[in-house]
């Protein structure tokens, strides 16, 4: 499943309050990932801390009962959203294609003679590179998130 982040910051860098951090947040089924300091100028000493931490959902979903659960029904319900505005947005793309490649929209204006010209009637070609762009564009969203591996640069 998707991984889950927890960023804390603090404006307290003793080492008491970020081994505190550290451990509340690790006894609590996080991971610790990193540590990093923002320095002010004026100083050696750092300004803040923000210490992240990461868990898989199904972690914190078995770690925390009914909230868990809610957010892997929130996670489908995002997931059903980004699938159907993605069908709309391609049925929106063809619907707009045809329609210039009909020359049935007319972009300018022809009475006051400056409307732009078509170079090419419409051909199957089109529709063909839209397949050609479409198809791949599917299969990656189709990609289950469990063989997406994310790593810092």
């Amino acid at each position: 499943m998707s991984p889950i982040f927890k960023v804390i910051e603090t404006s307290d860098v003793s080492a008491e309050s970020l081994e505190r951090i550290l451990n509340d947040w690790t006894a609590q089924g996080w991971r610790f990932g990193r540590m990093q300091f923002a320095m002010c100028d004026s100083s050696k000493r750092p300004a803040l801390a923000f210490v992240t931490f990461g868990r898989a959902l199904t972690e914190r979903s078995a770690g925390s009962g009914a909230r868990g659960a809610e957010e892997v029904a929130s996670l489908s319900v995002t997931r059903r959203v980004l699938w159907t505005s993605l069908l709309v947005g391609a049925i929106a793309s063809l619907f707009v294609s045809f329609c210039v490649g009909t020359q049935a929209i007319v972009i300018g204006s022809p009475e006051g003679n400056w409307a732009y010209g078509y170079r090419q009637p419409f051909t199957l070609h089109i529709i063909v590179v839209f397949v050609q762009v479409a198809v791949p564009a599917f299969a990656l969203c189709a990609v289950p998130p469990r063989f997406v591996r994310r790593h810092q640069w």
